[in-house]
């Protein structure tokens, strides 16, 4: 009957009947109190008494009888109720309630109702308990939560399916379940065991976590291509996976699972897997997002946020609970472990002794060539069972500990936070699920997954302490100013090798640190340790390190508070920035200084010495350094790091250094190693320029007298002092004092040896009879020193800087100086020797016995006659002190006048006559010199670009035949020992004049080899042009040495054979006997020349002279008239006698014996006798000078300074060919 009644209504498909007005108000009042009546009994009566007025459900009661069921911005139900039974007219969604995202559509809505219309229907009738209303309410929500569902699925699909979108690291898969639900895998790199520092998470049914991706697929049942229909899959249309890559997939096995089901309540019911705790999303909650598509973005992003933030809360609360349980489950482990190997390393001692003791018994009759005998190895088991348990005790000890108050979970973050040394690490989870690590001002870029358990994240944690401390240096550097660059330590370059586990495991505690300021050249060096800053340096431009008040190492481990650790490096660091600011900003002269003293610092380690610089700000802006040395074997078994340490500098430790930055004055100053005896005992004596520029001073002098000497009232220098003025510093030769050290410490040397020497008893040292110190300084000795030439006044002092700035560790010391005009060829070498033995009596000695040859042999080439050499060979030259100066590569050098002089030791030079002959003299003694002949010295003993020399005839024996102060007779030796050459022994200051004939016969010899050297290149120049009768013009010439019997008149000859004349003809060296009465031959008797040598100076002179001298045989037939042919070129070969007689004499008359006949003038008349008839030969003849002189009238007949004279170096007598091809000759 109610159905009739509401179908009289009108509700109904037929009317039966219509009621009259009263009745219908009636039946109308009695149907509204029927639904109002259901919507009381139901459970959805609530919704119509909500606080909040704004989501309160509201229900309306149109007259028609139906019912209007509206949710606030959710759904609107148009429904009709007979007393008995719901019905479901029409539904449709409210626009924020995703209508404007999903077109449901027409017949969307229909099946809405039909899905309503069903949960009404499955209820049973309200007298027996149903609730049809909140089942069509429960199900209008539930279709708005699937629509919320299938919206979020869609939005992580486009997340997924388009690169670089935020939120897309966090969502690694997308599933529509059939069952019903979205399935998010989030956080894809997040691990339940943290890398095994956790337990695994047990889920139900006895499984775990970590084989979550079997549950899983079990859970959603999905196969590529295969899969039930899911509710409401005409709305959602959607069964699959899809990852990260945009493609389909069913193996996702990584993460944290998230399941969004749908609520009756109309929101979403997240469940993740771990469970962590998450509540339902509200339907207000979901509206508040908007149904717009940055809405569902908003909405999906905030979800994934929380639960991860919810995640990460559950991840660090389990790694503090693990890092505290291990940390006490390893302490007492650790205990337990040391226990037992302590009882176990008792036991196997006790056994051990046992056993030794028995072996000791059994050693008594046991025999002892046994080599099997058991109980050595057992005793071999008992070592191996001690070892072991203590490296067990060790590995055990080694676990690091954390107690409850060092590992503190933030809420603010979530953040996990791990004092460790006092230092802050903080722990917490990246949004792809890892763990980060961070401190104060450093953080990880790309965080690792997790692994090694318990010691792979202590690992982690030092790693990420570690790089804390390196960011809070390098930041503090630059907020000062200072630019840096760090480098590894020698641990960290080995763990190079090493794989990343080991080096996560033996975390590197060493960092340098060398740091720059403004481009100054000072720098700054120190190494970050784990606990500390260490070695803190100020390095100079050669890397050397200087020590330096108030930078010292400090701790910053200990520190409190809870970044103590970071907040105490950075002060330590901004300390000693301030003091190495301080001290590289105001030194600016001083770091060039330091840079020169840590070069000399440099020449000071030697073997096991040790040197160091400190450097400090003094007053009024002074910077003062100190440079101290040590060598722990000076005075042991090693002499050559002392022997180093004496030759570098001549102070004792340390050697103090003050530079005024102000007026630009440095000056160091140092104790002497050995006190100086100053002559004359003066003190304040005037200072001594050193050739770097400075100025030696003495700085203080004691008259104390030092034992094992015997002379009294002496004043000793003990201190002195170089001072370097602004002037000085204008050149760059002070950077070279370090040099000039090493030239005073052999300088006061020399002094020590030099006052030894005058202690000596007279006659200890014949050749230093005499010897006198005149001046006696630090840096200065003069010495007088009888020579046989004269006195010898020279002085030591510290040699010249080489010009060149890479040469100053080479070169000389010291050398001698010449104080009067009287230089030498061998000084430098002299200076050379005294630097390389360190012996001046040696050097005195050789002084003494090659002072004359050296000024003998530079009064070979006078000074006007001198020329620059060539060959990259330098100039010898003499200062205004007399200094001689010369090259130090070839060799001291003289050249000019055809003679080239090269001292090649300290007591040997080689004399080269027109480079083609040359003889060695060496200085034997003071009264003797070896001499011969240079082609006996291989070519690389010349000197540079020296050819090598000829052989001279006959040299050696010439040079034994020259007088000499023994009695030597004629042809007897006087060479010494096995070395080659003759010996030759003058008198003291005679040596010059006793050198005289060797000069000459060098160049008379020269000019013989000249000549035939000539003749037999014009003969090989004719070649095949010689007709076919030869004449005696083209006689090759030969040089002939003499024999022993023509000794000691003539040694060599150079002669022609000349068949027209009869006779061989040509030059010959010859020598004769000079006195002051005359010329006497040659070969007088011995005794006779004995017997005058006291009445007369003697003096041997060598010259050339014409020679004849008939042949043997004659290859042309005898002529008629013989005899007079012969008188005829007899009277010819006197004519030719006499013009070479009075030229030769000419030339020893003009100049004397340095003047050597010129091969131009000789070889024209030479070829004169090469004639082919005799009256050509005496036409020729008639023109040889001098001239007879014609009488004319009014003039006298006896002079001959008006005649014409011929010149015979334009003569040339040869063989001509005419124009009709006849041959003649012409002069």
């Amino acid at each position: 009957m109610a159905g009739d009644v509401i179908a009289s209504l009108g509700q109904g498909p037929r009317a039966v009947w219509t009621l009259p007005a009263e009745q219908q108000a009636a039946t109308r009042r009695r149907v509204q109190l029927g639904v109002l009546c259901s919507v009381a009994r139901s459970s959805c009566c609530q919704a119509f008494q909500h606080e909040d007025k704004d989501r309160r459900m509201l229900l309306e009661l149109p007259d028609d009888g139906s019912v209007q069921l509206q949710a606030p911005d959710e759904f609107s139900l148009h429904l009709a109720f007979d007393l008995s039974r719901w019905s479901v007219l029409g539904a449709s969604l409210a626009p924020q309630g995703l209508g404007s995202v999903l077109s449901v559509g027409k017949e969307g809505e229909q099946s809405l109702c039909r899905q309503l219309q069903a949960a009404a229907d499955s209820q049973p009738p309200e007298a027996e308990g149903g609730d049809a209303l909140a089942a069509i309410c429960s199900a209008a929500q539930t279709f708005i939560s699937h629509l919320w569902l299938r919206a979020m699925h869609d939005e992580s699909l486009r997340l997924l399916a388009v690169p670089g979108i935020s939120g897309q690291a966090e969502i690694s898969s997308s599933f529509w379940d059939r069952r019903g639900f979205v399935l998010l895998r989030i956080c894809p790199d997040w691990d339940a065991t943290v890398g095994g520092l956790c337990v695994d998470i047990a889920l139900p049914g006895g499984r775990s976590l970590t084989n979550a991706p079997r549950d899983f697929a079990d859970l959603r049942g999905f196969a590529s291509g295969r899969g039930s229909r899911a509710p409401g899959q005409d709305v959602a249309g959607f069964n699959g996976v899809v990852t990260s890559g945009g493609m389909s997939s069913s193996s996702s096995t990584s993460g944290c699972a998230l399941e969004l089901h749908s609520d009756a309540a109309g929101g979403i019911r997240p469940v993740s897997h771990p469970d962590l705790g998450l509540q339902p999303i509200s339907p207000a909650a979901l509206r508040s997002f908007g149904g717009s598509s940055a809405g569902l973005a908003a909405c999906l992003e905030w979800l994934v946020g929380l639960t991860r933030h919810s995640l990460a809360s559950h991840t660090l609360g389990r790694v503090r609970d693990a890092l505290v349980v291990a940390t006490a489950t390893a302490t007492a482990a650790t205990a337990a472990t040391t226990t037992a190997a302590a009882a176990a390393t008792t036991t196997t001692i006790a056994a051990a002794t046992t056993t030794i003791a028995a072996i000791a018994t059994a050693a008594t009759t046991a025999t002892p060539s046994n080599p099997n005998n058991p109980t050595n190895h057992f005793v071999f088991k008992n070592k191996q069972t001690i070892a072991t348990a203590t490296a067990t005790t060790t590995t055990a000890g080694r676990a690091h500990g954390f107690s409850a108050g060092e590992v503190e979970l933030l809420e603010g973050g979530p953040v996990l936070r791990v004092l460790l040394r006092g230092c802050a690490v903080y722990v917490l989870m990246h949004p792809g699920g890892r763990l980060a690590f961070s401190t104060a001002g450093w953080a990880e870029q790309r965080p690792r997954k997790a692994a090694g358990g318990q010691e792979g994240f202590v690992a982690r944690l030092e790693a990420s302490r570690w790089a804390g401390l390196e960011s809070v240096a390098a930041s503090e550097l630059a907020r000062n100013g200072w630019t840096s660059t760090s480098s590894e330590g020698e641990e960290e370059e080995e763990g190079k090798e090493q794989g990343q586990a080991e080096k996560e495991q033996d975390v590197v505690g060493k960092r340098r640190f060398t740091c720059h300021f403004r481009q100054q050249p000072l720098t700054l060096r120190f190494d970050l340790l784990d606990s500390e800053v260490s070695e803190v340096w100020l390095v100079g431009e050669g890397g050397s390190l200087i020590t330096v008040p108030g930078l010292e190492p400090f701790d910053f481990a200990h520190a409190a508070g809870v970044d103590g650790g970071f907040v105490a490096l950075r002060s330590g660091l901004r300390r000693v920035l301030a003091v190495a600011q301080e001290i590289v900003e105001s030194a600016n002269l001083g770091s060039q200084v330091l840079g020169s003293l840590e070069r000399h610092a440099a020449t000071l380690q030697v073997g096991q010495s040790v040197a160091t610089i400190s450097a400090a700000l003094g007053a009024s802006g002074c910077f003062e350094c100190k440079l101290s040395w040590h060598a722990p074997t000076l005075f042991g078994t090693s002499a050559d790091v002392g022997g180093s340490l004496v030759r570098a500098t001549p102070f004792e430790p340390p050697l103090q250094v003050r530079v005024d930055e102000v007026s630009g004055l440095w000056a160091l100053t140092g104790k002497l190693r050995t006190a100086v005896q100053l002559v004359p005992s003066v003190q304040g004596a005037q200072a001594d320029l050193l050739p770097c520029g400075g100025r030696l001073k003495v700085n203080k002098a004691e008259t104390a007298r030092p034992a094992r000497s015997s002379s009294s009232g002496a004043v000793y220098a003990q201190e002195l002092t170089v001072e370097f003025d602004a002037v000085a510093l204008h050149s760059s030769s002070w950077r070279g004092w370090a040099r000039d050290l090493a030239a005073l410490a052999l300088l006061t040397e020399c002094a020590q040896q030099a006052q030894q020497l005058l202690e000596l008893e007279p006659g200890a040292e014949p050749e230093l009879l005499g010897l006198e110190l005149e001046l006696c300084r630090p840096a200065c000795l003069k010495f007088r020193l009888p020579a046989a030439g004269g006195t010898e006044v020279f002085e030591l002092v510290p040699a010249p800087l080489p010009r060149a700035a890479e040469k100053l560790s080479e070169g000389l010391l010291v050398c001698f100086r010449w104080m009067e005009a009287r230089p030498c060829i061998l000084a430098s070498r002299w200076s050379r020797r005294l630097c390389r033995t360190r012996c001046l009596r040696t050097a005195l000695s050789t002084i003494a016995a090659a002072a004359e040859l050296g000024c003998a042999v530079e009064q070979l080439v006078p000074a006007e006659l001198r020329e620059q050499s060539k060959g990259g060979q330098a100039a010898t030259t003499t200062g205004s002190t007399g200094q001689f100066i010369g090259d130090d590569e070839g060799g001291d050098v003289i050249k000019g006048g055809g003679w080239l002089c090269r001292a090649v030791s300290a007591t040997t030079i080689h004399v080269q006559c027109r480079g083609m002959l040359g003889v060695e003299l060496s200085a034997l003694t003071v009264s003797s010199i070896r001499c011969c002949c240079l082609s006996r010295r291989r070519q690389t003993d010349l000197g540079q670009g020296a050819q090598r020399m000829g052989v001279v005839a006959n040299l050696e024996d010439f040079v034994r035949f020259l007088p000499t102060l023994s009695s030597l007779q004629k042809g007897e030796s006087s060479a010494s020992g096995d070395a080659p050459g003759g010996r030759l022994d003058f008198e003291p200051g005679i040596l010059a004049q006793r050198l005289t004939p060797i000069w000459a016969y060098l160049r008379s010899y020269c000019v013989l080899l000249e000549l035939y050297l000539l003749t037999k290149t014009r003969q090989g120049s004719a070649g095949g042009k010689q007709s076919t009768a030869k004449t005696q013009a083209e006689t090759p010439p030969k040089l002939v040495p003499t024999s022993h019997a023509e000794w000691p008149s003539k040694w060599v000859r150079l002669e022609w054979e000349r068949p027209l004349l009869r006779a061989a003809c040509g030059l010959e060296l010859a020598t004769a006997v000079v006195s002051q009465g005359g010329a006497r031959d040659a070969s007088e008797a011995p005794s006779k020349r004995r017997k005058k040598r006291h009445e007369e100076e003697e003096e041997v002179r060598v010259h050339l002279r014409f020679f004849h001298r008939p042949l043997v045989s004659s290859t042309l037939p005898l002529l008629p008239d013989e005899q007079a042919q012969q008188d005829k070129a007899q009277a010819l070969l006197g004519q030719f006698q006499r013009f070479f007689s009075e030229h030769f004499e000419s030339l020893q008359s003009g100049s004397g014996a340095r003047t050597a006949p010129r091969t131009s003038r000789l070889m024209p008349v030479l070829d004169l006798l090469g004639a082919p008839y005799l009256w050509m030969l005496g036409e020729a003849a008639l023109l040889l000078p001098p001239l007879p002189v014609v009488a004319q009238p009014g003039r006298s007949t006896g002079s001959s300074a008006d005649a014409w004279q011929t010149l015979v170096e334009h003569f040339a007598l040869g063989r001509v060919t005419d124009a009709r091809g006849t041959e003649c000759w012409q002069l």
